[in-house]
């Protein structure tokens, strides 16, 4: 969006310059040792004066191969009263992923911003101007976050890796600016001599070279960001222009229009100041001029294209503009290969973009003159074989059906392709048109805002030759069928029916539109006989020229395409198997269908929660979904992962908490330490690679030392008062929880996962025979692990507290992180179990309030799948379950089997959903579900098997588990309940640890007769229906009521819980 930034400068600076001029100066750089400067890990930066102007500095960087920022700071007591303008000057060379104007208060806490995005720095002196409206609250915990007053000033510099240059700035200026009436009154329009009146207005159109000038004042400056001309009915102008001035002397264009569409016209115009405006009119439509009113949009109301499109769509017709533009939330799904170097996304409505940021292909369907979108039709979603990632999105009406259906195809290069299936279910032959829009709107709808924003892709050039579309000179879309004919046109401002430019198919066609809004419909007449139907395919490169069919019928050369696809796509998810009786909410599907997105938005070796918002790896998320691929048979993946992240950690053994195109992130995450360390053990433990973990051995220590540092951070020193003896020996504070945004918090969450890191670290040492290593770090796991214990009794205390707080300094509640104590750091037999009991009985309480009771609450995340494995875990077997069945019935859609990172209670309230599918959310949908079947209980020394099984699903053909993956071996078992008897039969290939494999399926704990190989057993252990040897056929009758087994005499360890 750089071009929006340079437009706003152009902009904004003349109206600015009056006031600048005037500006009352509060800090320059003519005493540098006034100014601090700091930078992020490896960042290298200096300051020093300008050479050109004595009151000026200038920020040398250079970013090398990571991410991060540069800060330049100093105090500045600042008031803010009333409306105001803030100015600072700045030159330079190089580009900036932003330059960020931040305002802190006293605390440090607190802080307001202006961020702007890809700064290109200008090579002369050149204003930056930010408005009191333009600086928002960033964060921080303050409860009210009006901007009055702050202690110091930062220009922070944000750049990738590779980033080098420098920037200079002179001194910064504020100068108060008058406040804007609480209404504009009502204007008054003066076309040539005659007397101003308000509107309506007519006028005869103009002639050759004599435009109808119309014209307003608004009696001092007005800031506007658009307005809306509505035009009676055929009497519209098609060409003229919108200028503006600040003294009627000088004007300037503020908007053109080459081709007016009339009814209510939109006009964009951000970031502008007048006081007088006019519209000077060229060419009518007609013989005839007639304005019914004219609505001015000030400032902030139209500040962006999305805005625009937002407020088109609010004028016409719904359905015409796609869903997210229309105040209803919109969801989507990713289409891609394993790895690939692009995903496309196809929305729920049969919208498709194949590459990130860029248009889509929109379906509308006409029939008898009437078209028809997505919001005239009922719209069903489902995937080929049911778990598939080759979705489909089918259009019903009583006159047509639409089937919409896309995959991805990388034989011979990356492509999507898409069918467009045709039905005429009447009773009679009809010709069914099929119009494919290439519109500037992406599938990412515009509520979504990080990284990718979401909405408008401008869409500035479109190129029609030999059947293939280009975008801006890149193929974008090649045809198998040529279009009956293409319409051109500005589509953003006006719908489809602004397509008003008609080209033949078989004619070369150019379409250019300066503001982004280039567009193009291909249409498809197609005859269809009773009953029948007929198939339009399309192809959308993504990294090679199109390959199309030859000599081959195109619906016949997408189907052995998508067969080939399909092959492959089941030799990836069928590594292992799960089915069950009675398995109506698909639940096996989607463990298959969640690693499939998983795959799919990876990029490279990058594991990433997903493909536009989260398009970067975090390593706590890519350690817990590395776990998820390696039980499912991809440890090779998580081991390509720890292969690719491992060169990236910062030089001191610091773990970036993500890594993106712009390199590798400093923000620190206390749990990326022991994530990465996690991530080691997990591959390690899957692929049994003792050369490979002597390569990674020597970052891990490194590793392992820097969490040693951080630790010391908290000692004695900083925490040996009372007051702050529950934070000592604990990873300082940070922002690695998403709840901890506002402020860096001593999470439970960073030191859970501390903890499991010095466990791994401890176990990769003894693997690799360093014996001292390993003592080394069991005894910093047994000191730490003792602070964090004091930690948590003292949080308790002081907050009064049954439960396990989520921070130290908080005494918050939350158990979705509290989980992760239980699931990867295996710390139940460690934590006090009053303690965890009460924690998960709050929990349930709060959920079964949002299940049961008032629909008051406004939205949750998914990630709360890992509270399933948990109560699985503590023997919660019906409460899993009904968990279970909660979240599956907020996969959306539904018949897609995934879930965005938020769910939110109106599925059509729009809101920020993170990215969708989200691939943490799966990885953690994926663990939990696994745990239901089996798990490993580390304080036992065992594997658990069926604990959070459902006896519903042992009817009939029963339950079967074929190779979960483990790094003891592939786990295979059968269970199957014949009357009140199970037989269990577990496959050999697992080596059983010393606890063996526990038996918790429904009724083993106290059942009246059991066996093992046939040999009955007189009693039942402490532990259970445990068994040490496979294979093994275990079979046991439930008690009913009647006389159970009588216990074994306790010899050993108690028994686990049981559901």
């Amino acid at each position: 969006m750089r071009w929006i930034a340079l437009l706003l400068w152009a902009w904004l600076m003349p109206a600015l310059a009056p006031a600048l001029a005037q500006a009352r100066t509060l800090a320059d750089f003519t005493d540098l040792q006034a100014w601090t400067l700091s930078a992020t890990d490896q960042v290298q930066a200096e300051l020093r004066p300008a050479p050109d102007r004595s009151s000026a500095a200038c920020v040398r960087y250079d970013f090398g191969r990571v991410a991060g920022h540069v800060a330049l700071g100093r105090a500045l007591p600042l008031d803010f009263e009333g409306n105001f303008v803030l100015a600072i000057p700045v030159r330079g060379q190089g580009a900036l992923t932003a330059l960020e104007l931040k305002l802190v208060d006293a605390s440090g806490n607190n802080v307001w911003w202006h961020r702007r995005a890809d700064l290109a720095a200008p090579a002369q002196w050149t204003a930056l101007a930010t408005k009191r409206r333009h600086i928002g609250f960033a964060w921080g915990p303050a409860a009210d976050k009006t901007l009055r007053h702050t202690e110091r000033i930062e220009l922070v510099l944000v750049g990738a890796q590779g980033a080098r240059g420098e920037l200079c700035f002179d001194a910064l200026a504020m100068e108060p600016l008058p406040e804007p009436p609480a209404q504009w009154p009502d204007p008054m329009w003066q076309a040539g001599h005659g007397a101003p009146q308000p509107m309506p207005w007519s006028a005869a159109a103009p002639t050759a070279g004599q435009p109808v000038v119309l014209q307003t004042d608004f009696g001092q400056p007005r800031e506007l960001s658009g307005m809306v001309l509505h035009w009676a009915p055929g009497q519209h102008a098609s060409r003229y222009r919108v200028e503006g001035s600040l003294d009627g002397q000088d004007w300037r264009t503020l908007q053109a229009v080459a081709a007016g569409l009339g009814g209510h016209e939109v006009l964009y115009a951000p970031e502008q100041e007048a006081r007088q405006l006019r519209l000077v009119i060229e060419q009518g439509a007609g013989d005839r001029l007639a304005l019914q009113g004219v609505e001015f949009l000030d400032a902030g109301a139209l500040g962006s294209p999305n805005a625009l499109v937002e407020k088109q769509a609010t004028l016409s017709r719904r359905g015409q503009f796609p869903r997210g533009f229309s105040g209803e939330q919109a969801y989507w799904t990713v289409l891609g290969v394993p790895g690939g170097a692009a995903q496309a996304l196809m929305s729920e409505d049969g919208a498709v973009e194949p590459m990130k940021a860029g248009p889509s292909v929109e379906p509308f369907v006409e029939i008898d003159g009437q078209l028809h979108g997505w919001a005239d039709v009922q719209v069903a979603q489902s995937l080929y074989r049911g778990y598939m990632p080759m979705p489909q999105v089918a259009w019903t009406h009583p006159q047509f059906r639409l089937e919409t259906t896309a995959f991805a195809d990388d034989a011979g290069g990356l492509q999507t392709q898409v069918r467009y299936r045709l039905h005429n279910p009447t009773a009679q032959a009809r010709t069914i048109t099929l119009w494919l829009a290439v519109r500037p709107f992406q599938v990412n709808p515009p509520t979504q805002f990080l990284n990718i924003p979401g909405g408008v892709a401008p869409l500035h050039r479109l190129d029609w030759q030999d059947g293939v579309l280009a975008r801006d000179g890149q193929p974008l879309l090649a045809t198998t069928t040529r279009p009956t004919r293409l319409l051109f046109g500005q589509g953003g401002a006006g719908g489809l029916r602004a397509l008003r430019h008609p080209a033949g198919a078989d004619q070369a066609a150019h379409w250019e539109d300066p503001q982004g809004f280039a567009s193009v419909a291909l249409q498809y007449a197609v005859e269809l006989p009773a009953g029948a139907s007929g198939d339009i395919v399309v192809v959308l490169p993504q990294t090679v020229p199109a390959r199309l069919p030859q000599a081959v019928a195109p619906a016949a050369w997408f189907q052995a395409a998508r067969q080939r696809s399909a092959a492959q796509w089941a030799s990836l998810l069928n590594r292992t198997g799960l089915r069950f009786e009675g398995d109506t909410q698909g639940l096996a599907d989607t463990v298959r269908t969640a690693l499939a997105h998983i795959l799919i938005n990876q990029q490279g070796a990058a594991i990433r929660p997903g493909t536009r918002s989260y398009a970067r790896s975090w390593i706590r998320d890519g350690a817990m979904t590395s776990a998820a691929l390696a039980s499912l048979g991809h440890a090779q993946v998580a081991r390509d992962y720890a292969d690719w992240f491992t060169p990236q950690l910062f030089a001191n053994g610091k773990v970036p908490c993500c890594i993106d195109a712009r390199g590798a992130d400093p923000v620190p995450e206390n749990d990326s330490m022991g994530a990465y360390l996690h991530l080691l053990a997990t591959t390690y433990g899957h692929t049994g690679d003792l050369a490979w973990l002597r390569d990674k051995w020597p970052a891990a220590q490194k590793v392992l030392a820097y969490m040693d540092s951080l630790r010391a951070e908290e000692g004695a020193q900083k925490n040996g008062t009372p007051a702050r003896s529950l934070y000592l020996g604990l990873l300082p504070p940070s922002i690695s929880h998403e709840g901890y945004s506002d402020q860096a918090a001593y999470a439970y969450w960073d030191n859970f996962w501390g903890l499991l890191g010095y466990a791994d670290g401890a176990a990769m040492a003894q693997a690799l025979g360093d014996t001292t290593a390993a003592a080394h770090w069991r005894a910093q796991q047994a000191c730490f692990q003792r602070d964090v214990l004091s930690s948590i009794a003292q949080a308790q205390h002081k907050y009064g507290m049954a439960a396990i707080p989520g921070a130290a300094d908080r005494g918050d509640f939350d158990a979705t992180s509290t989980t992760v104590a239980l699931a990867p750091a295996g710390l139940q037999g460690v934590l006090p179990p009053a303690a965890l009991h009460a924690t998960f009985a709050q929990y349930w309480r709060n959920f079964t309030e949002r299940r049961d009771g008032p629909q008051t609450w406004d939205a949750y995340t998914p990630y709360e799948w890992r509270t399933v494995g948990a109560l699985v875990r503590l023997g919660e077997r019906e409460r899993a379950l009904a968990a279970a069945d909660y979240f599956l019935r907020d996969r959306r859609p539904l018949g897609w089997k995934q879930w965005a990172e938020v769910v939110g209670r109106d599925p059509r309230a729009p809101r920020f959903l993170g990215d969708m599918p989200h691939g943490w959310v799966a990885s953690d949908f994926l663990r939990a579900t696994l745990d239901l079947f089996a798990y490993e209980a580390p304080e036992r020394e065992a594997w658990v098997l069926g604990a959070g099984v459902d006896p519903a699903w042992l009817q009939g053909q029963g339950l079967a588990l074929r190779e979960l993956h483990t790094p003891r071996g592939p786990l295979s078992y059968r269970a199957r309940r014949v009357g009140a008897t199970m037989t269990v039969d577990i496959a050999g290939g697992m080596r059983p640890p010393a606890g063996g494999l526990v038996i918790a399926l429904p009724g083993s704990a106290a059942p009246a007769r059991a066996s093992i190989d046939g040999k009955p057993l007189a009693c039942l252990p402490p532990a259970g229906l445990v068994v040490h040897r496979l294979p093994a056929r275990l079979r046991f009758t439930a008690a009913a009521g009647g006389r159970a087994l009588p216990p074994c005499p306790s010899l050993h360890r108690p028994s686990l819980p049981h559901p």
